[in-house]
């Protein structure tokens, strides 16, 4: 089911990172720098001759001309670019045919929570709802994974999430999953051993967990399945 239409320009070859939010990437023979929105490590996905899929950035006067969108893993295009996260979830969550909340009424996007904020607040006809989201990469073995790295961030929403259900509130978070392939989900105790132990804590105090799968194919973010 087609969600979001996201048209790439330029298919580009990654060549390195010199830090989390530059990639500097062969196009038409040059070498460029494009921008990673995504601070995950993405090492499976960013390694020396790999393929990208890359857009023009609107800004001119930006010092990278290009924003990496996606990048290859076998016969899929995997999206790598945050940017696009909240709209994914705003068509996927409105969706009736395909959503998980029912009677909707309002949507208010980085409602804030104490000294930080969560992604989205949902109104519906009989209570409110607090959500996270977090974008999926990584994969082994069709297991999609996260988090690829240590995440703190992730953790502390976690808490928030934990303290709101406490006090008697719906709170839920979403991991988006980009993989098309993927049939089942883990958090990653390997490389995040306190994320895992609290998203557990979550579970056993009643946060509620979705995860939607999405594909891309260069040109829109398909809704596959629900895991």
């Amino acid at each position: 089911m087609k969600l979001v239409e996201l048209r790439a320009d330029y298919t580009a070859y990654f060549l390195k990172r010199p830090n989390r939010f530059v990639a500097e990437v062969k196009l038409n023979n040059s070498t460029v720098k494009a921008h990673i929105h995504d601070s995950g490590r993405l090492n499976e996905l960013l390694y020396k001759g790999n393929k990208l899929l890359l857009k023009k950035a609107k800004n001119k006067n930006r010092k990278t001309g290009w924003d990496v969108i996606a990048a290859k893993k076998k016969d899929d295009w995997i999206l790598i670019n945050t940017m696009h996260h909240r709209e994914i979830f705003l068509n996927y969550i409105t969706n009736k045919k395909i959503s998980p909340i029912n009677k909707i009424l309002k949507i208010k996007p980085e409602f804030k929570y104490h000294t930080s904020r969560l992604d989205f607040l949902i109104i519906t006809k009989g209570e409110k709802i607090f959500v996270e989201t977090k974008g999926v990469t990584l994969s082994k073995n069709k297991t999609a994974i996260f988090p690829d790295a240590p995440t703190k961030r992730g953790r502390k929403h976690l808490n928030e999430l934990i303290e709101i259900r406490e006090r008697g509130k719906k709170s839920v978070i979403f991991f988006l999953i980009f993989l098309k392939d993927a049939e089942q989900f883990s958090v990653n105790y390997k490389t995040d051993k306190k994320f895992a132990d609290k998203f557990n804590e979550a579970l056993d105090k009643g946060v509620k967990v979705y995860k939607p799968v999405f594909s891309y194919d260069g040109e829109f973010i398909n809704y596959e399945k629900s895991i």
